[in-house]
């Protein structure tokens, strides 16, 4: 579980781009856009591979990571100097499941 938070809002159209495990997606954003529409944006766009939720309105996107694998640290690129700041935090780390049967055996 990945959290963006947004901290300002936007001064010049253009896009912001998300990048989740290795793959980025571009989110327009228009001046003027607050910080709860640039969420707004963010929470309406799909991440493949993510299920992406927080509180309409709000600046927080929290990012859930839909299956197993290795994961690439998420970052947050202002593309077209559209003014909006946003940081990432890890909010859950994933870990290695380990799943035996009913007979103890590591499957």
């Amino acid at each position: 579980i990945d959290t963006l938070t947004i901290t300002t809002g936007v001064t010049t159209s253009g896009n912001i781009t998300i990048n989740l495990n290795g793959v980025g997606v571009a989110v327009p954003v228009i001046a003027g856009d607050t910080i709860g529409i640039v969420g707004n944006k963010i929470r309406a766009t799909t991440f493949s591979g993510w299920t992406v939720s927080g509180t309409n309105g709000t600046g927080v996107i929290i990012f859930t990571k839909t299956n197993l694998g290795t994961n690439i640290s998420p970052t947050f690129v202002d593309t077209n100097t559209t003014g909006t700041l946003g940081a990432f935090v890890i909010t859950t780390s994933g870990t290695s499941n380990v799943w035996t049967d009913s007979t103890g055996t590591t499957i």
